[in-house]
């Protein structure tokens, strides 16, 4: 029986199933690469960072083409330490990953839920791990996430190696809700956001150090599709 080298379904690819895919891939757009500055909330033009060698903050830019204020990314660094992470990591570890597309690996938790039909089932739900009600139990601290109500935890597996990445897409609004919380670790990252307009070539950079944490609401959300590229 054929067994298929990867999790990688129709235009979804990694490392392992790109060579039989990449003719049919035909991204020729041009994007103007901007970075978001958490100190004074602007998405600023990549080389106008890079030449000043930081950011120009609070200045008033006046041209959307070289910077504009981005609302809806709420950052906390550090919000677990060294030996927290190690422990979770070390939890996370003791369950299976599962395969998954665009050559990353995953594990579920929480309730059975249809899209199309936009019920839920939680009939074998017995709830979240026991490493995960430390960090839910913490959200509380920080306003934007204090009455945050998870129905699902999604680990994801990211690796050069595999060439992991997930492509641009909005989360279901339905189930999932106003803000989107996700927590990095092991390594820097960079979150990408691409506006929803579909003549815009802008995408914008959100550098994540390992142990941060994001939040996701209002403009961020749901005027800007987000992915995390190789």
């Amino acid at each position: 029986m054929y067994e298929p080298a990867c999790a990688c379904k129709g235009i979804r690819s990694c490392k392992l199933c790109e060579s039989t895919k990449e003719p049919w891939i035909n991204d020729t757009t041009s994007n103007v690469v901007f970075i978001y500055c958490d100190a004074c909330r602007q998405a600023i033009r990549m080389d106008i960072y890079e030449s000043n060698s930081e950011c120009p903050h609070h200045n008033d830019i006046g041209n959307t083409n070289v910077g504009f204020p981005l609302d809806g990314i709420f950052l906390v660094s550090d919000f677990l330490d060294e030996n927290e992470e190690t422990d979770l990591v070390n939890y996370i570890d003791n369950d299976v990953w599962i395969p998954s597309q665009s050559g990353r690996l995953k594990q579920d938790f929480g309730i059975k839920i249809n899209f199309k039909k936009q019920t839920i089932k939680t009939k074998y739900f017995t709830g979240m791990p026991l490493y995960a009600k430390a960090i839910i139990e913490r959200l509380k601290a920080h306003r934007i996430s204090e009455d945050f109500q998870s129905v699902e935890l999604c680990n994801l597996d990211y690796h050069s190696a595999r060439g992991s990445h997930i492509d641009p897409h909005i989360d279901d609004v339905w189930i999932w809700g106003e803000r989107l919380i996700t927590i990095n670790l092991l390594s820097n990252t960079i979150l990408s956001l691409i506006p929803n307009e579909k003549d815009s070539n802008k995408i914008i950079y959100i550098p994540i150090p390992r142990r941060w944490m994001i939040v996701l609401y209002g403009d961020a959300r749901y005027e800007y599709k987000h992915a995390i590229q190789r």
